[in-house]
């Protein structure tokens, strides 16, 4: 886009730039969401999986594709069944979850400050 003197140079390259900027900072607002929502599914798993680790009543078979737990009925303790796949327990996918969380984060962060600056609320 050509720009002139801090301005840009047709009111249309204005216009579509603002616009732009608007569907990058929906898109980024987006695919945190998502990410976030990933985080949540994950952090309930391991919530689960942590109980019944922490439960004599659970036997496990671990599987290629994860760990599966069953708990035998005992009294006072209903049987259930709990499992995490093997990509919860990645710390390589955890760790790319995490990042990808945190640098969204900085480019919607940026792109609202941009906005802000371009005026647009």
């Amino acid at each position: 886009m050509e720009i002139k003197g801090g301005y840009f140079a047709t009111e249309e390259a204005e216009k579509a730039a603002k616009w732009d900027m608007i569907v990058r900072r929906r898109k980024l607002a987006e695919h945190l969401a998502v990410l976030k929502d990933r985080a949540a599914r994950v952090g309930r798993s391991l919530e689960r999986f942590g109980a019944a680790l922490r439960n004599d009543s659970w036997s496990f078979q671990v599987l290629e594709s994860g760990i599966a737990g069953h708990s035998s009925p005992l009294a006072g303790v209903s049987p259930g069944a709990v499992s995490i796949s093997a990509d919860e327990l990645s710390f390589g996918g955890l760790a790319a979850l995490l990042m990808d969380m945190a640098e969204t984060r900085a480019e919607l962060e940026k792109a609202l400050r941009n906005l802000a600056e371009a005026g647009i609320a």
